[in-house]
This record gives C-alpha cells, sequence and structure tokens, in this order.
C-alpha cells in the first residue's frame, strides 16, 4: 500500500483472509513465512516490531501484552466470531489510512 503499512499475523490467523489481502495488494506475511511458527506471543510481538509490522490477531494475549506495557508498532484484533469479510473490509480500510508512525502502540480493535 502506499502509506507503507504491513501486516504480520499470529500462527492461527486465517490463511483465507491473509489471500485476499494479497489481492488487493496489501503487505501480509504469516508467522509461518517468517520462520516463527512455535514462537511465544512476546517473541512474535518482538518479530512483528522488530520488523516494523503491525500484527493482526485473534488472540486476546496480544491485548494482555501491550497493557503490560510492551512496546510494538501496532495491533490489530478481531475476534473469531468476527465475520471474514468485515475483517477484510477493516484491514483495508487500515492499510489505506494509517501510516506506520500512526499505528505505534496503538491498538484497534476489529468490531464483530
Amino acid at each position: 500500500m502506499a502509506n507503507g503499512l504491513s501486516f504480520y499475523t499470529d500462527e492461527h490467523f486465517p490463511f483465507m483472509i491473509v489471500r485476499q489481502l494479497r489481492k488487493r495488494g496489501v503487505h501480509i506475511i504469516t508467522t509461518q513465512e517468517a520462520n516463527q511458527y512455535g514462537a511465544s506471543d512476546e517473541q512474535q510481538l518482538s518479530y512483528a516490531t522488530g520488523h516494523g509490522y503491525v500484527i493482526v490477531t485473534q488472540d486476546d494475549d496480544f491485548l494482555r501484552l501491550n497493557a503490560a506495557g510492551h512496546y510494538h508498532t501496532g495491533i490489530v484484533y478481531t475476534r473469531q466470531r468476527t465475520p471474514v469479510g468485515r475483517i477484510i473490509d477493516d484491514l483495508m480500510l487500515i492499510a489505506g489510512a494509517a501510516t506506520p508512525d500512526e499505528m505505534i502502540r496503538q491498538v484497534i480493535h476489529v468490531p464483530i
């Protein structure tokens, strides 16, 4: 995307969403592609932050890491029962509207 925002998904994020976002031009990588499968949540957050990625997750442990003060370059949290179309639409909106600097320490909740 033109603003340079990139996403990183945790281990259990649905790959069908990743595929759809890529078709729409969003830069997004998975835990598996980054060779981070099996890493702890803290390690996942550290990896994403170290590479300037906004982590996309359905795991509320990342919300706890944020609440505990862990530095990050953005978290987008969506519940597992959120409709796929809603997740795609909201991630497209975020990718098109936010810059990496604007996402630092930000947590965005995708509503159901």
